[in-house]
């Protein structure tokens, strides 16, 4: 794994922009955002992390907050490396299940934890399970938290083996992909060998890796559209689902990472 030169890491990106909820950067930039669900992990962060640090390349890490509150030297040590940190809940939990004080718990919870351990203040949320309706998205913006999702998911929480999540990034890659991947939540290894060489071969494509408050500083101008009323009614009434079709339409909406002001 020969290392590659590029200039020092840059400095902290500044507050980016609130928008609604966002799957992909700006189309016609060659930038790539690298995502870790699930941790910190004892067992996997720190070995994500050295590879990160080995090619100069920053990521997004959406952390569980009582895995912050566990492990708080490996949150820290994220900070430390210059990546960004979004919020994944306090346990995991599937927000469209609970109550809407239940789910501003969860979130404020996992954000004041991982201000209070890191110094780090996060404006990310990533829903687990990629469940969410109208009234996950509306509370995660009224605590200025943009909702990322992602358009590269290689599975590799199945275990599909080193070479199809390799081939699942290189074969979608393309300007302004979201990658999610995880350092935590089971065994990553396959995910830390494949690293290296979806690293590689992107940097060798000219893409350049940036963190998720990198990418929404990156956004084309919004739309004048309102985001928030194209949700879909099984979206927006049905409590718990978020239908993958709407996350086909809006993955691939000029108006995605449309800003509520």
């Amino acid at each position: 794994m020969p290392p590659s030169t590029p200039p020092p890491l840059p400095s902290p990106t500044p507050e980016p922009p609130l928008v609604y909820l966002m799957a992909h950067g700006n189309p016609n930039l060659p930038e790539i955002a690298l995502t870790f669900d699930d941790g910190p992990s004892p067992d996997y962060t720190k070995s994500v992390l050295d590879v990160l640090r080995h090619y100069h390349v920053l990521a997004t890490f959406f952390m569980i907050g009582s895995w912050v509150e566990r492990y708080p030297d490996l949150a820290r040590a994220v900070v430390a490396d210059g990546h960004a940190i979004g919020d994944h809940t306090w346990n995991h939990a599937d927000l469209t299940q609970l109550s809407a004080d239940q789910m501003m718990k969860q979130l404020s919870d996992t954000r004041d934890t991982i201000q209070r351990v890191t110094g780090y203040t996060t404006h990310l949320f990533r829903p687990p399970y990629m469940a969410y309706n109208r009234q996950v998205l509306d509370i995660a913006h009224s605590l200025k938290l943009s909702t990322i999702l992602w358009s590269i998911d290689p599975h590799d929480y199945t275990l599909p083996g080193k070479g199809p999540i390799i081939s699942t990034v290189l074969t979608n890659a393309q300007n302004g992909s979201v990658v999610l991947m995880h350092d935590g939540g089971g065994d990553r290894s396959q995910t830390v060998a494949a690293l290296s060489t979806i690293i590689e071969q992107l940097q060798g494509r000219g893409f350049t890796f940036v963190t998720i408050p990198q990418m929404l500083q990156h956004l084309p101008p919004s739309s004048d559209a309102s985001l928030a009323e194209r949700i879909a009614p099984a979206a927006r009434d049905a409590p718990g689902e978020a239908p993958w079709e709407l996350d086909q339409e809006l993955a691939g909406s000029d108006d995605l990472a449309e800003q509520k002001n």
